[in-house]
């Protein structure tokens, strides 16, 4: 699929969904051409993308990185109406990289104000060499990390969380341990959240949504994947 393809086919399903959509998340190097195009109307909000999304992800601790040539200020110019930050964040792993990401936050931050451009952190743990992802240890220090790294941006003075749900579905005890862990992080955040669904299947996430929405959740987003 060529550079011409992908961008004509992110501009077909904008303009096919515009109707029936509030807003769209685009990234820079293929769905803004739906500005230009026409095919994102005036009238839907736009949310552009920062970082680096080539999916180029070392083994160990990870940093963000940001777009060559791409900017808060040209996200600004753009038109957009929020910019948006997918920050891996494992605090557990490496205190040196665990401060440079929420260095990465703090100087966000304080330029969105400046642009008057509202921030949307999307907190993201991931599994490095040696971790075990089906044990139940490793499952449980995730659902505590997903919470932690909530609080922390929250601290950082972000405007919106989008959060992995923190739990797993599918058994009564699993619902039952999630839904209080969303209660916790409702209490625990002064700023609206979103769930992210991490990939699960249609049933799944629609769980998913019923439990963080009875805990504060505003809306859910479902992920497929890059």
């Amino acid at each position: 699929m060529t550079f011409e393809d992908v961008v004509t086919a992110k501009d077909q399903l904008v303009a096919s969904l515009s109707a029936s959509c509030s807003a769209f998340l685009l990234d820079a190097r293929y769905g803004l051409h739906t500005v230009a195009s026409g095919s994102l109307p005036g009238t839907v909000g736009l949310m552009s993308t920062i970082e680096d999304e080539d999916y180029k992800l070392p083994d160990g601790p990870r940093r963000t990185r940001y777009r060559e040539g791409w900017s808060l200020k040209q996200i600004k110019l753009a038109g957009a109406d929020v910019a948006k930050l997918l920050w891996f964040y494992r605090p557990d792993l490496d205190a040196a990289t665990a401060e440079h990401q929420r260095c990465v936050v703090r100087g966000l931050v304080e330029e969105c104000a400046r642009l008057s451009l509202p921030l949307v952190v999307e907190p993201i743990w991931y599994p490095v060499a040696g971790e075990d992802p089906a044990s139940e240890a490793w499952r449980q220090a995730r659902v505590r990390t997903i919470l932690t790294s909530a609080f922390d941006a929250n601290a950082l003075g972000v405007d919106m969380l989008k959060v992995e749900f923190p739990g797993y579905v599918g058994t009564s005890a699993g619902e039952e341990a999630a839904a209080g862990a969303c209660r916790e992080l409702d209490a625990g955040v002064d700023m609206p959240w979103v769930i992210l669904s991490a990939g699960v299947g249609y049933e799944d996430f629609r769980t998913q949504v019923e439990i963080a929405g009875r805990a504060g959740c505003r809306l859910g987003r479902r992920s497929t994947g890059p």
